[in-house]
C-alpha cells in the first residue's frame, strides 16, 4: 500500500493545476487535485464512473448538464 499525504502533492501553479492519481481501477478513481484562486479544470466526462468531491479548503462551483 502507498501512503501519499497532502503535502506530497506539488502546489499548482498559476498556469497549471496539479493531480496525484492515488488509485485507478476500471469503475473509479481517487486523485488529489490542486488548483490556484480562480483556476478551472477544462469540461470533461467521468464516463460510467461515479464523482464524488472533498474540498478541504476554499470553495467550488460545480457546473454540470
Amino acid at each position: 500500500m502507498r501512503i501519499v499525504h497532502l503535502s506530497d502533492v506539488p502546489p499548482a501553479t498559476a498556469d497549471r493545476f496539479s493531480a496525484e492519481s492515488l488509485v485507478e481501477t476500471p469503475t473509479s478513481s481517487l486523485r488529489v487535485i490542486r488548483l490556484a484562486p480562480g483556476q478551472e479544470l477544462p469540461p470533461h466526462r467521468h464516463g460510467a464512473s461515479h464523482l464524488d468531491l472533498l474540498v478541504v479548503q476554499g470553495v467550488v462551483t460545480l457546473e454540470r448538464d
